[in-house]
């Protein structure tokens, strides 16, 4: 039952307000991009990218790109082509030093689309990453579109917008 008194009225009551770490934890849960998102979206892409990064860690570009391949099919010419740009991004960006989830943005209308933005910290630079996810049927996540940018990592994060040529770093 909610309690029409004022606030003044509710205090001059003794009257227990929620404690302020309450009103802090469920305020960054909301303003949380990553909050609203599909949980299940969260763990499928977390899951995804530790496998990614943790190969890239080690420098295996062909393995990266295989732990990718499980949810993301790629065609021989297309994986030989993504390869050679995770190549190119590594020689430019330098080793693989962490990563983050930066945010899952589920599609407006949409609990089976999400974009996740992803943030990786190299050696000589940033590098943001986009994944597209579909849920299929029976509740597996498929990666409908991957994309990556070292040169304005803040542009790319923001608008989500893939490189336009397929080099890394280029629009």
């Amino acid at each position: 039952m909610r309690d029409a008194r004022s606030s003044s009225e509710r205090v001059a009551s003794g009257a227990r307000w929620p404690r302020p770490w309450v009103l802090s934890l469920t305020l960054v849960l909301i303003s949380s991009p990553v909050a609203g998102a599909p949980a299940k979206a969260r763990v499928a892409a977390t899951e995804l990218a530790e496998r990614f990064f943790r190969e890239l860690e080690k420098g295996d570009v062909a393995r990266a790109s295989d732990a990718i391949a499980l949810e993301f099919p790629l065609s021989d010419p297309d994986r030989d082509r993504f390869r050679k740009r995770l190549k190119t991004l590594l020689d430019q960006a330098g080793p693989l030093e962490s990563w983050r989830l930066h945010a899952v943005e589920p599609f407006p209308g949409s609990s089976r689309l999400v974009r996740v933005k992803l943030l990786s910290y190299h050696a000589n630079r940033p590098v943001g990453w986009v994944l597209g996810l579909y849920r299929l049927k029976g509740a597996k996540w498929s990666v409908l579109d991957l994309a990556f940018d070292a040169d304005d990592v803040f542009e790319f994060l923001q608008v989500g917008a893939a490189p336009t040529d397929g080099t890394p770093g280029r629009r």
